[in-house]
């Protein structure tokens, strides 16, 4: 029909965002010399995709487009742990059952059976259709707090962000932290199973060359890697001083101030990626780079 590559964009569904916003402020302290002002919003969000074209779920590696779910949630496997008898990568099929890749046996996957683990008799599979969501990409809460204190000419500005409530898909960790190839693993791999009587973290199995992509599903999202990306950042940290208005308006000035000012100088997060404000694509971090720390010094002037 003339169309480039055959093919256009399109409005094909319908997403509905509601949620609350509450925001509180004041005075905290306010002396002649000392001021300390503080104020608070805080917000909710809940996403839902309404409704698809068809009723098609749109499924790529690592999340899903699903009518009732969030936009782009993250969709793969659900990783149970390590068979501590042979050192086995453990996942829970969509029917409830538990497979195992069985890492150097006669099959790739065999059934896991808690009351006899060291059986890898019965052949198994693990495939797309036992993937699942695993947790929203978009967090459903955020805010900032934000901090002005005076005392007399200097003033101090302190304002820290917070956002929570999604998950990561940290492929970092599984691509390039825990690879295969044995080239810059991650400290993770010291936890891996290595013998019944050295069974290791319980979470890292039995590792073998070029196996990266059946022992982490390397490549698809799997919550052997999703993390919770609440965080609490120090945004913006300033001091300023505003020279006396009696000194400078003798060389024609109305203000002078100086300062220093420092931005993203903590995270707080149990993520253990670079930087959960990071991805590389919507809830996936992919060798993201982390928020620069910022320093500078600086002055206002006013004639």
């Amino acid at each position: 029909m003339g169309i480039p590559g055959n093919s256009y964009y399109d409005n094909i569904g319908k997403v509905r965002n509601h949620g609350y916003e509450f925001t509180i402020g004041g005075d905290v302290v306010a002396t002649k010399d000392l001021k300390w002002r503080a104020d608070l919003n805080f917000s909710t969000v809940s996403n839902e995709v309404t409704s698809l074209y068809g009723g098609d779920d749109i499924i790529d590696n690592y999340t899903i487009i699903r009518e009732g779910e969030s936009y782009r949630s993250l969709y793969g496997y659900d990783y149970y742990g390590v068979n501590t008898t042979n050192g086995n990568p453990i996942w829970t099929q969509a029917d409830g059952t538990l497979v195992q890749f069985d890492t150097f046996g006669a099959y790739d996957y065999a059934v896991y059976d808690p009351a006899n683990p060291s059986d890898v008799s019965q052949a198994s599979s693990l495939d797309a259709d036992d993937r699942k969501v695993l947790g929203s990409s978009i967090p459903t809460w955020y805010g900032g707090l934000n901090n002005t204190v005076t005392y007399k000419n200097f003033d101090l500005n302190v304002f820290f962000r917070f956002s929570g409530g999604n998950k990561i898909m940290n492929a970092s960790r599984q691509g390039s932290l825990m690879n295969m190839d044995f080239s810059n693993n991650g400290v993770e791999v010291l936890g891996r199973w290595q013998s019944a009587e050295v069974p290791g973290d319980g979470m890292t199995p039995k590792i073998g060359y070029g196996d990266d992509d059946a022992l982490f599903n390397n490549g698809y999202t799997d919550s052997h890697f999703v993390e919770d990306g609440s965080y609490i950042k120090l945004a913006n940290l300033s001091l300023g001083y505003t020279f006396p208005k009696n000194l400078i308006s003798k060389i024609d000035l109305s203000k002078v101030r100086l300062y220093i000012q420092a931005q993203n100088m903590f995270t707080l997060t149990n993520y253990s990626g670079l930087d959960p404000e990071t991805s590389t694509r919507t809830g996936v971090d992919w060798d993201g780079l982390p928020q620069q720390k910022v320093f500078s010094l600086g002055a206002n002037i006013t004639f």
